[in-house]
């Protein structure tokens, strides 16, 4: 009895470290995607601001 409870017990925590790990790597992937998103954005503004003939708030002429 106590046997099986421990080997209930091993399968469910190596389920959960398994789990642990794919968000940890989902984290670690994340911030430089949205890094890249963000400076996209960024440059499609400015692009958006110099079609126009305006100036982007907040950037050095």
């Amino acid at each position: 009895m106590l046997d099986k409870a421990c080997e209930d017990f091993e399968e469910s925590w190596e389920f959960g470290l398994g789990k642990t790990q794919e968000r940890i790597k989902v984290l670690n992937d994340a911030p430089p995607a949205i890094i890249k998103a963000y400076e996209r954005t960024e440059q499609e503004i400015q692009g958006a601001f110099a079609h126009t003939g305006a100036h982007t708030p907040g950037v050095a002429q």
